[in-house]
């Protein structure tokens, strides 16, 4: 009998990591004043929350801190963001040199 620790470890590929373990960044997101996130899966844009929070009845012009949201589930700003998506390999060639991540930066 075989425990899953011992499967996982063959079904690995030799030399490569597990990269279903990586924090990584997944999704757009905004976060309101009230804390309240609103959030889309890649390959969405913050525009695309911009419009879903307006059809939510948010009130225009929409306010709140932009960011990403990351493999965990956590909310993410852009800032921190940048570093995980670098540090999982996601920038894009075209990714800005600049300390903050766009979704452009990534998909």
């Amino acid at each position: 009998m075989t425990d899953g620790t011992h499967e996982d470890e063959e079904s690995q590929t030799v030399g490569q990591p597990d990269l279903s373990s990586l924090l990584c960044v997944v999704g757009v997101a905004i976060k309101d004043h009230t804390g309240r996130i609103y959030q889309l899966p890649k390959p969405n844009r913050h525009h695309h929350v911009i419009k879903v929070m307006a059809e939510d009845g948010c009130k225009t012009p929409i306010t709140g801190e932009q960011g990403f949201i990351l493999s965990d589930g956590r909310f993410s700003n852009r800032v921190n963001a940048k570093f995980v998506a670098e540090k999982a390999g996601q920038l894009l060639d075209r990714a800005s040199n600049g300390y903050k991540l766009f979704s452009e930066c990534v998909w």
